[in-house]
């Protein structure tokens, strides 16, 4: 399994939120995936073909949450 970690810029600084569904997130803070073909990221065991997304840097491998899930991260870009 993947979990995401968003870092978006709120008027308090950078905040991270953690979801397991991609889809949920872009609907959720309405963020555009780019055209340009995905990203291949490859770890030891998997893997991973993802988005690109207008505004946000990544997708970045960021380690393994508690859970052994690999964590993908994004970074808004300001």
């Amino acid at each position: 399994m993947v979990a995401f970690a968003f870092t978006v810029e709120t008027e308090c600084g950078p905040v991270t939120v953690h979801t397991d569904e991609l889809e949920q997130f872009l609907t959720g803070f309405e963020v555009d995936v780019a055209t340009r073909p995905p990203a291949t990221l490859i770890d030891k065991d998997q893997t991973f073909h993802l988005p690109y997304l207008i505004g946000y840097k990544g997708p970045l491998l960021m380690g393994r949450c508690a859970n052994g899930d690999r964590a993908i991260g994004y970074e808004e870009r300001v």
